[in-house]
Protein backbone atom coordinates (compact mmCIF):
# COMPACT_ATOMS: atom_id res chain seq x y z
CA UNK A 1 0.00 0.00 0.00
CA UNK A 2 1.36 3.06 -0.72
CA UNK A 3 1.87 6.39 1.36
CA UNK A 4 -0.88 8.00 -0.54
CA UNK A 5 -3.55 5.44 0.07
CA UNK A 6 -2.65 4.60 4.06
CA UNK A 7 -3.38 8.15 4.47
CA UNK A 8 -6.53 8.30 2.29
CA UNK A 9 -7.60 4.90 4.90
CA UNK A 10 -6.51 6.85 7.75
CA UNK A 11 -8.85 9.83 6.99
CA UNK A 12 -11.40 7.12 6.41
CA UNK A 13 -13.01 4.77 9.40
CA UNK A 14 -15.90 3.81 11.28
CA UNK A 15 -15.82 3.16 15.13
CA UNK A 16 -17.65 2.70 18.25
CA UNK A 17 -19.01 5.60 19.90
CA UNK A 18 -18.65 6.60 23.22
CA UNK A 19 -22.00 5.88 23.85
CA UNK A 20 -21.85 2.60 22.66
CA UNK A 21 -19.08 1.69 25.10
CA UNK A 22 -20.71 3.20 28.12
CA UNK A 23 -23.42 1.12 27.24
CA UNK A 24 -21.60 -2.21 26.81
CA UNK A 25 -19.54 -1.11 30.21
CA UNK A 26 -23.39 -0.59 32.09
CA UNK A 27 -24.57 -3.91 30.65
CA UNK A 28 -21.88 -5.99 31.94
CA UNK A 29 -21.72 -4.04 34.89
CA UNK A 30 -25.05 -5.76 35.43
CA UNK A 31 -23.92 -9.05 34.81
CA UNK A 32 -21.12 -8.52 36.94
CA UNK A 33 -23.64 -7.99 39.87
CA UNK A 34 -26.29 -10.11 38.97
CA UNK A 35 -23.58 -12.98 38.76
CA UNK A 36 -22.10 -12.24 42.35
CA UNK A 37 -25.56 -11.93 44.31
CA UNK A 38 -26.33 -15.51 43.20
CA UNK A 39 -29.88 -14.03 41.90
CA UNK A 40 -31.22 -16.90 39.45
CA UNK A 41 -32.53 -14.71 36.85
CA UNK A 42 -30.30 -13.22 34.13
CA UNK A 43 -32.56 -10.04 33.80
CA UNK A 44 -29.32 -8.42 32.37
CA UNK A 45 -29.81 -10.01 29.01
CA UNK A 46 -32.67 -8.35 28.10
CA UNK A 47 -31.03 -4.73 27.71
CA UNK A 48 -27.95 -6.60 25.88
CA UNK A 49 -30.71 -7.90 23.21
CA UNK A 50 -32.23 -4.80 23.17
CA UNK A 51 -28.57 -2.77 22.94
CA UNK A 52 -27.77 -4.95 20.00
CA UNK A 53 -30.82 -4.67 18.18
CA UNK A 54 -30.44 -0.44 18.26
CA UNK A 55 -26.78 -0.80 17.50
CA UNK A 56 -27.88 -2.82 14.54
CA UNK A 57 -30.22 -0.42 13.41
CA UNK A 58 -28.08 2.23 14.22
CA UNK A 59 -25.15 1.07 12.00
CA UNK A 60 -27.71 0.61 8.85
CA UNK A 61 -28.96 4.09 9.65
CA UNK A 62 -25.66 5.40 9.15
CA UNK A 63 -24.14 3.60 6.57
CA UNK A 64 -27.31 4.55 4.37
CA UNK A 65 -27.59 8.05 5.22
CA UNK A 66 -25.50 10.83 2.19
CA UNK A 67 -22.81 12.33 3.97
CA UNK A 68 -23.44 16.08 3.60
CA UNK A 69 -22.29 18.26 0.68
CA UNK A 70 -19.25 20.92 2.11
CA UNK A 71 -18.42 24.29 -0.60
CA UNK A 72 -15.11 25.92 0.47
CA UNK A 73 -15.15 29.46 -0.03
CA UNK A 74 -11.99 31.30 0.03
CA UNK A 75 -9.72 33.00 -2.34
CA UNK A 76 -7.27 31.35 -4.26
CA UNK A 77 -4.37 34.17 -3.72
CA UNK A 78 -3.86 34.41 0.17
CA UNK A 79 -1.48 37.45 1.55
CA UNK A 80 1.33 35.92 3.65
CA UNK A 81 1.02 36.48 6.94
CA UNK A 82 -2.35 37.90 6.98
CA UNK A 83 -5.62 36.63 8.40
CA UNK A 84 -7.85 35.09 5.81
CA UNK A 85 -11.43 34.31 6.58
CA UNK A 86 -12.19 30.74 5.51
CA UNK A 87 -16.10 29.75 5.34
CA UNK A 88 -17.47 25.98 5.18
CA UNK A 89 -21.01 25.77 3.34
CA UNK A 90 -22.20 22.55 4.45
CA UNK A 91 -25.84 21.01 2.92
CA UNK A 92 -27.50 18.11 4.64
CA UNK A 93 -29.02 15.97 2.11
CA UNK A 94 -30.83 13.69 4.58
CA UNK A 95 -33.95 13.55 6.13
CA UNK A 96 -32.50 13.15 9.37
CA UNK A 97 -30.23 15.70 11.48
CA UNK A 98 -26.84 15.10 11.67
CA UNK A 99 -24.42 15.98 13.77
CA UNK A 100 -20.90 16.88 12.14
CA UNK A 101 -17.19 17.45 13.69
CA UNK A 102 -15.26 19.45 10.66
CA UNK A 103 -11.84 19.80 10.00
CA UNK A 104 -8.82 20.56 7.62
CA UNK A 105 -5.32 19.07 6.56
CA UNK A 106 -3.83 22.57 7.01
CA UNK A 107 -0.01 22.93 5.82
CA UNK A 108 2.14 23.11 8.37
CA UNK A 109 3.64 26.42 8.09
CA UNK A 110 -0.07 27.99 8.36
CA UNK A 111 -1.22 29.11 11.70
CA UNK A 112 -5.05 28.52 11.98
CA UNK A 113 -7.68 29.62 14.22
CA UNK A 114 -11.62 27.92 14.64
CA UNK A 115 -10.64 24.69 13.78
CA UNK A 116 -11.95 21.82 14.56
CA UNK A 117 -15.84 23.23 14.40
CA UNK A 118 -18.83 21.46 14.82
CA UNK A 119 -22.46 21.84 13.20
CA UNK A 120 -25.50 20.00 14.29
CA UNK A 121 -27.11 20.05 10.78
CA UNK A 122 -31.35 20.25 10.62
CA UNK A 123 -33.19 17.61 7.92
CA UNK A 124 -32.33 18.98 4.39
CA UNK A 125 -31.21 21.87 5.69
CA UNK A 126 -27.43 23.49 6.28
CA UNK A 127 -25.19 25.47 8.13
CA UNK A 128 -22.01 27.71 8.10
CA UNK A 129 -18.61 27.18 9.23
CA UNK A 130 -15.55 30.07 9.41
CA UNK A 131 -12.40 30.09 10.32
CA UNK A 132 -9.28 31.99 10.01
CA UNK A 133 -6.00 30.94 8.42
CA UNK A 134 -2.34 33.02 8.52
CA UNK A 135 -0.16 31.30 5.68
CA UNK A 136 3.63 31.67 7.20
CA UNK A 137 5.39 30.69 4.05
CA UNK A 138 4.72 31.99 0.36
CA UNK A 139 4.30 29.14 -2.45
CA UNK A 140 2.00 27.11 -3.75
CA UNK A 141 0.54 24.88 -1.33
CA UNK A 142 -3.12 22.29 -1.89
CA UNK A 143 -5.60 22.08 0.61
CA UNK A 144 -6.79 18.54 0.58
CA UNK A 145 -10.91 18.06 0.71
CA UNK A 146 -12.33 18.94 4.71
CA UNK A 147 -12.32 16.12 6.85
CA UNK A 148 -16.11 15.37 8.25
CA UNK A 149 -16.57 13.37 11.49
CA UNK A 150 -20.61 12.42 12.38
CA UNK A 151 -22.02 10.34 15.02
CA UNK A 152 -25.00 8.11 13.83
CA UNK A 153 -28.41 9.26 14.91
CA UNK A 154 -28.37 7.04 18.33
CA UNK A 155 -24.81 8.27 18.99
CA UNK A 156 -23.26 4.94 18.90
CA UNK A 157 -21.30 4.60 15.96
CA UNK A 158 -19.02 7.38 15.08
CA UNK A 159 -17.44 7.53 10.91
CA UNK A 160 -15.11 9.97 9.55
CA UNK A 161 -14.25 10.46 5.97
CA UNK A 162 -13.35 13.05 3.38
CA UNK A 163 -15.69 15.42 2.22
CA UNK A 164 -16.79 14.55 -1.89
CA UNK A 165 -14.52 17.54 -3.14
CA UNK A 166 -11.54 18.14 -5.18
CA UNK A 167 -7.92 19.41 -3.94
CA UNK A 168 -8.09 23.22 -3.47
CA UNK A 169 -4.78 24.77 -4.68
CA UNK A 170 -4.01 27.76 -2.85
CA UNK A 171 -1.30 30.18 -3.78
CA UNK A 172 0.76 32.24 -0.93
CA UNK A 173 1.41 35.32 -2.25
CA UNK A 174 4.10 38.50 -0.71
CA UNK A 175 1.27 40.89 1.45
CA UNK A 176 -0.72 42.60 -1.16
CA UNK A 177 -2.62 43.89 1.75
CA UNK A 178 -0.05 46.58 2.20
CA UNK A 179 -1.30 48.22 -1.41
CA UNK A 180 -5.08 48.03 0.03
CA UNK A 181 -4.26 49.97 2.90
CA UNK A 182 -2.56 52.23 0.39
CA UNK A 183 -5.46 52.51 -1.58
CA UNK A 184 -7.49 52.97 0.93
CA UNK A 185 -5.99 56.25 2.39
CA UNK A 186 -5.04 57.38 -1.41
CA UNK A 187 -8.92 59.07 -2.28
CA UNK A 188 -7.92 61.32 0.65
CA UNK A 189 -4.77 62.55 0.32
CA UNK A 190 -3.84 60.85 3.51
CA UNK A 191 -1.07 57.74 2.86
CA UNK A 192 0.91 60.12 5.32
CA UNK A 193 -0.72 57.78 8.17
CA UNK A 194 1.43 55.14 6.57
CA UNK A 195 4.47 57.47 7.00
CA UNK A 196 4.90 57.94 3.27
CA UNK A 197 6.13 61.59 2.03
CA UNK A 198 5.22 63.46 -1.12
CA UNK A 199 8.04 65.11 -1.59
CA UNK A 200 8.12 68.60 -3.39
CA UNK A 201 9.69 68.59 -6.88
CA UNK A 202 12.15 70.66 -8.02
CA UNK A 203 10.69 73.76 -9.38
CA UNK A 204 6.97 73.19 -10.52
CA UNK A 205 7.25 69.91 -11.78
CA UNK A 206 7.59 68.76 -15.86
CA UNK A 207 4.16 69.08 -17.50
CA UNK A 208 0.47 70.61 -16.58
CA UNK A 209 -1.44 67.86 -16.15
CA UNK A 210 -4.94 69.19 -14.61
CA UNK A 211 -6.81 71.32 -12.33
CA UNK A 212 -8.61 70.53 -9.17
CA UNK A 213 -9.46 71.40 -5.84
CA UNK A 214 -7.00 72.98 -3.26
CA UNK A 215 -6.22 70.61 -0.62
CA UNK A 216 -3.97 71.10 2.38
CA UNK A 217 -0.19 71.26 1.45
CA UNK A 218 -0.63 72.72 -1.97
CA UNK A 219 1.57 75.71 -2.02
CA UNK A 220 0.78 79.14 -3.21
CA UNK A 221 2.51 79.01 -6.55
CA UNK A 222 0.16 76.15 -7.28
CA UNK A 223 -2.69 77.70 -6.77
CA UNK A 224 -4.33 79.31 -10.29
CA UNK A 225 -6.06 82.72 -9.29
CA UNK A 226 -7.63 83.09 -12.42
CA UNK A 227 -9.83 79.67 -12.36
CA UNK A 228 -10.04 80.76 -8.67
CA UNK A 229 -11.71 83.87 -9.55
CA UNK A 230 -14.22 82.15 -11.58
CA UNK A 231 -15.33 79.43 -9.32
CA UNK A 232 -14.81 81.58 -6.25
CA UNK A 233 -12.97 78.93 -4.46
CA UNK A 234 -9.39 78.06 -4.45
CA UNK A 235 -8.09 75.99 -7.67
CA UNK A 236 -4.66 74.48 -7.93
CA UNK A 237 -2.83 72.90 -11.02
CA UNK A 238 -1.75 69.32 -10.84
CA UNK A 239 1.71 68.49 -12.55
CA UNK A 240 2.57 65.26 -13.82
CA UNK A 241 5.80 63.92 -13.62
CA UNK A 242 8.29 62.58 -15.84
CA UNK A 243 6.76 58.99 -17.09
CA UNK A 244 8.48 55.71 -18.12
CA UNK A 245 11.31 55.69 -15.93
CA UNK A 246 12.87 52.12 -14.94
CA UNK A 247 12.99 50.79 -11.81
CA UNK A 248 15.29 47.59 -11.48
CA UNK A 249 14.76 45.62 -7.81
CA UNK A 250 17.84 43.60 -6.97
CA UNK A 251 16.97 41.36 -5.00
CA UNK A 252 19.17 39.16 -2.09
CA UNK A 253 17.96 35.59 -1.83
CA UNK A 254 21.24 34.79 -0.15
CA UNK A 255 21.41 33.33 3.45
CA UNK A 256 21.41 36.75 5.24
CA UNK A 257 17.98 37.33 4.40
CA UNK A 258 16.26 33.94 5.93
CA UNK A 259 16.95 35.96 9.37
CA UNK A 260 12.90 36.12 10.85
CA UNK A 261 10.97 38.67 12.13
CA UNK A 262 7.59 38.91 13.00
CA UNK A 263 6.88 35.61 12.01
CA UNK A 264 8.26 36.35 8.39
CA UNK A 265 11.90 36.46 6.57
CA UNK A 266 13.40 39.47 5.55
CA UNK A 267 13.64 38.25 2.01
CA UNK A 268 9.67 38.40 2.91
CA UNK A 269 9.77 41.70 3.96
CA UNK A 270 11.78 42.77 1.23
CA UNK A 271 9.24 41.29 -1.38
CA UNK A 272 6.14 43.12 0.22
CA UNK A 273 8.28 46.33 -0.11
CA UNK A 274 8.86 45.46 -3.44
CA UNK A 275 5.12 45.08 -4.00
CA UNK A 276 4.40 48.45 -2.88
CA UNK A 277 6.84 50.34 -4.72
CA UNK A 278 5.92 48.48 -8.00
CA UNK A 279 2.58 49.43 -7.47
CA UNK A 280 3.30 53.12 -6.58
CA UNK A 281 5.86 53.22 -9.59
CA UNK A 282 3.62 51.46 -12.46
CA UNK A 283 0.57 53.82 -11.76
CA UNK A 284 3.31 56.76 -12.38
CA UNK A 285 4.05 55.31 -15.72
CA UNK A 286 7.00 53.90 -15.43
CA UNK A 287 8.87 50.62 -16.03
CA UNK A 288 9.64 47.99 -13.34
CA UNK A 289 12.31 45.09 -13.10
CA UNK A 290 13.78 42.73 -11.30
CA UNK A 291 17.06 40.92 -10.91
CA UNK A 292 17.41 38.31 -8.11
CA UNK A 293 20.82 36.86 -6.95
CA UNK A 294 22.04 34.70 -4.31
CA UNK A 295 20.11 31.08 -3.98
CA UNK A 296 18.54 31.98 -7.30
CA UNK A 297 19.08 33.95 -9.81
CA UNK A 298 15.87 35.12 -11.88
CA UNK A 299 15.69 37.96 -14.43
CA UNK A 300 12.58 39.77 -15.24
CA UNK A 301 12.67 42.39 -17.50
CA UNK A 302 11.28 45.75 -17.60
CA UNK A 303 7.65 45.43 -17.84
CA UNK A 304 4.72 48.56 -17.42
CA UNK A 305 1.06 48.52 -17.40
CA UNK A 306 -1.93 47.01 -15.49
CA UNK A 307 -0.65 43.18 -15.72
CA UNK A 308 2.92 43.93 -14.68
CA UNK A 309 2.28 43.34 -11.19
CA UNK A 310 0.59 40.52 -11.93
CA UNK A 311 3.59 38.92 -13.95
CA UNK A 312 5.77 40.34 -11.23
CA UNK A 313 3.97 38.37 -8.24
CA UNK A 314 4.24 35.08 -10.64
CA UNK A 315 7.62 35.08 -10.85
CA UNK A 316 8.63 35.55 -7.37
CA UNK A 317 5.76 34.41 -4.77
CA UNK A 318 7.91 31.29 -5.00
CA UNK A 319 11.36 32.53 -4.45
CA UNK A 320 12.68 31.20 -0.94
CA UNK A 321 16.16 32.54 0.56
CA UNK A 322 18.65 29.72 0.14
CA UNK A 323 22.09 28.92 2.54
CA UNK A 324 24.54 30.32 -0.35
CA UNK A 325 26.35 33.44 0.45
CA UNK A 326 25.59 36.37 -2.01
CA UNK A 327 28.15 37.97 -4.96
CA UNK A 328 27.46 41.54 -4.96
CA UNK A 329 29.97 41.94 -7.68
CA UNK A 330 28.60 39.49 -9.64
CA UNK A 331 24.81 40.18 -9.36
CA UNK A 332 26.33 43.76 -10.68
CA UNK A 333 27.70 42.45 -13.45
CA UNK A 334 24.35 40.72 -14.73
CA UNK A 335 22.73 43.65 -13.95
CA UNK A 336 25.21 45.61 -16.03
CA UNK A 337 24.53 43.02 -18.87
CA UNK A 338 20.81 42.98 -18.71
CA UNK A 339 20.01 46.76 -18.27
CA UNK A 340 21.58 48.84 -20.91
CA UNK A 341 19.27 51.98 -20.24
CA UNK A 342 19.74 54.27 -17.51
CA UNK A 343 18.08 53.03 -14.45
CA UNK A 344 16.24 53.60 -10.99
CA UNK A 345 18.14 50.10 -9.00
CA UNK A 346 17.28 49.56 -5.61
CA UNK A 347 19.18 46.88 -4.25
CA UNK A 348 17.63 44.76 -0.76
CA UNK A 349 20.00 43.03 0.84
CA UNK A 350 21.13 42.73 5.01
CA UNK A 351 24.79 44.37 5.08
CA UNK A 352 27.50 42.97 7.76
CA UNK A 353 30.41 44.60 8.36
CA UNK A 354 33.28 42.29 6.35
CA UNK A 355 31.06 43.10 3.36
CA UNK A 356 34.46 44.46 1.47
CA UNK A 357 32.88 43.83 -2.29
CA UNK A 358 29.52 45.42 -1.56
CA UNK A 359 31.55 48.90 -2.62
CA UNK A 360 33.16 47.75 -6.12
CA UNK A 361 29.73 46.48 -6.73
CA UNK A 362 27.95 49.50 -5.88
CA UNK A 363 31.16 52.12 -8.42
CA UNK A 364 30.29 49.57 -11.49
CA UNK A 365 26.37 49.87 -10.84
CA UNK A 366 26.84 54.00 -10.29
CA UNK A 367 28.67 54.28 -13.57
CA UNK A 368 25.63 54.06 -15.65
CA UNK A 369 22.52 54.22 -13.16
CA UNK A 370 20.76 55.82 -9.57
CA UNK A 371 21.49 53.62 -6.76
CA UNK A 372 19.53 52.95 -3.96
CA UNK A 373 20.88 50.86 -1.08
CA UNK A 374 18.19 49.18 1.70
CA UNK A 375 20.06 47.38 3.95
CA UNK A 376 17.64 45.16 6.99
CA UNK A 377 18.49 45.98 10.36
CA UNK A 378 17.99 43.07 13.22
CA UNK A 379 14.92 44.69 15.54
CA UNK A 380 16.11 42.38 18.35
CA UNK A 381 19.41 44.26 18.34
CA UNK A 382 17.29 47.90 18.77
CA UNK A 383 15.57 46.40 21.43
CA UNK A 384 18.73 44.76 22.91
CA UNK A 385 20.17 48.20 23.20
CA UNK A 386 17.07 49.45 25.35
CA UNK A 387 17.48 46.87 28.07
CA UNK A 388 19.50 47.41 31.13
CA UNK A 389 21.86 44.27 31.66
CA UNK A 390 20.94 42.26 34.84
CA UNK A 391 23.48 39.90 34.73
CA UNK A 392 27.20 38.72 33.31
CA UNK A 393 24.78 37.23 30.21
CA UNK A 394 22.88 40.04 29.31
CA UNK A 395 25.71 41.96 29.41
CA UNK A 396 27.70 40.44 26.96
CA UNK A 397 24.88 40.31 24.59
CA UNK A 398 24.44 44.04 24.98
CA UNK A 399 28.44 44.55 24.40
CA UNK A 400 27.78 42.13 21.45
CA UNK A 401 25.43 44.66 20.09
CA UNK A 402 26.72 47.44 20.26
CA UNK A 403 30.31 46.08 18.84
CA UNK A 404 28.26 44.47 16.09
CA UNK A 405 26.02 47.40 15.47
CA UNK A 406 29.66 49.87 15.79
CA UNK A 407 31.69 47.66 13.40
CA UNK A 408 28.14 47.93 10.59
CA UNK A 409 27.57 51.81 11.27
CA UNK A 410 31.75 52.17 9.93
CA UNK A 411 31.00 50.45 6.86
CA UNK A 412 27.69 52.48 6.47
CA UNK A 413 29.35 55.56 6.51
CA UNK A 414 31.54 54.24 3.75
CA UNK A 415 28.88 53.22 1.79
CA UNK A 416 26.69 56.61 1.68
CA UNK A 417 29.79 58.19 -0.54
CA UNK A 418 28.95 55.39 -2.99
CA UNK A 419 25.49 55.11 -3.11
CA UNK A 420 22.86 58.16 -4.14
CA UNK A 421 21.18 57.23 -1.34
CA UNK A 422 21.21 54.22 1.78
CA UNK A 423 18.60 53.31 3.38
CA UNK A 424 19.33 51.58 7.24
CA UNK A 425 15.74 50.33 9.10
CA UNK A 426 13.87 47.29 10.41
CA UNK A 427 11.81 45.08 8.59
CA UNK A 428 8.70 46.63 9.57
CA UNK A 429 9.67 50.31 8.35
CA UNK A 430 11.13 49.11 5.27
CA UNK A 431 8.10 49.84 3.17
CA UNK A 432 7.37 53.29 3.70
CA UNK A 433 11.26 54.26 3.53
CA UNK A 434 11.55 52.08 0.15
CA UNK A 435 8.68 54.10 -1.47
CA UNK A 436 10.04 58.03 0.27
CA UNK A 437 13.34 57.78 -1.36
CA UNK A 438 11.67 56.81 -4.56
CA UNK A 439 9.77 59.86 -4.26
CA UNK A 440 12.87 62.11 -3.42
CA UNK A 441 14.67 60.26 -6.54
CA UNK A 442 11.88 60.88 -8.62
CA UNK A 443 11.14 64.06 -7.35
CA UNK A 444 14.99 65.43 -7.51
CA UNK A 445 14.94 64.79 -11.66
CA UNK A 446 18.00 63.34 -11.37
CA UNK A 447 16.91 60.18 -13.45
Amino acid sequence: MTNAEQSETARRWLRPGARLLWSVLAIVALALITELSGAASAWWQWPAVLLAGLTLVDLWQVSRTPWPVVVRRMPHNLPVNRLTDIRLQLRNRSKLPQWLQVDESIPGDWAVDGLPGSALLPPESGAVLKFEVRPLQRGASTLPPTTLLRRSPFGFWQQRRPADMPPQPVQVYPDFAIIREYLELLPAQQTGVLGIRRMPRLGEGLEFHQLRDYRPGDSSRQVDWKATSRRLTLISREYEDERDQQLVFLLDTGRRMRSREQGLSHFDHTLNATLLLSYIALRQGDRIAALSFGAESTWIPPMRGPAALRQLLAATYAMQPGSEASDYVQAAEALMQRQRKRALVLLLTNIREDDADLIPALRLLRSRHLVILASLREQALDDCLQQQPGDFGSALELAGAHYYLNARRQLTKALVTESDALIDTTPKALPVSLVNSYWAMKRSRRL
